[in-house]
């Protein structure tokens, strides 16, 4: 969602805008007018639409190169974590018409995935688990090194 409304930020092409928020809208180039081409290009690019993934991914690209080539190389991974983001919710569907209930699991660094299929629809996803097991150890490690830090010390 950061990824999207940084490049489509519909968040501030709303009509009443005041101080700070009508001049972050005037900086982002967004107003009411941009408005309903915002959404529409929103819903293009979470109904899957090529051409609009690809116009949202190009410009991601840009930015995140321009950030690297400029040395900010935190924003550069954050925009690498939103092209990531962008590639997941547009990703393909793996979905079948198979009747078989399953359970599907990922594990990764200590970290368990686990989807209940029932009625079928998802063979083939163990790998899909694994990458949210993954990316879900990933998300869960610098919250639980800053909690250690900032557990007290038992004596």
């Amino acid at each position: 969602m950061s990824g999207r409304g940084r490049v489509l930020p519909l968040g501030y092409a709303g009509d009443a805008r005041a101080g700070t928020e009508r001049d972050m809208a005037r900086e982002l180039g967004a107003s009411p007018a941009e408005r309903s081409g915002l959404a529409r290009t929103i819903a293009a690019v979470l109904g899957r639409d090529r051409a609009a993934v690809a116009a949202l991914r190009a410009e991601l690209t840009a930015r995140r190169d321009a950030a690297a080539a400029a040395l900010a190389f935190e924003f550069a991974g954050r925009l690498q974590a939103e092209l990531e983001a962008l590639d997941w919710v547009t990703g393909e569907q793996k979905v079948t018409g198979a009747q078989d209930d399953a359970d599907v699991c990922g594990w990764a660094d200590g970290v368990l995935v686990w989807f209940e299929i029932r009625d079928g629809r998802m063979p083939g996803w163990a790998d899909f688990a694994r990458r949210n097991a993954e990316l879900a150890a990933r998300l869960r490690a610098p919250r639980a090194e800053l909690a250690a830090r900032l557990r007290p010390s038992v004596p």
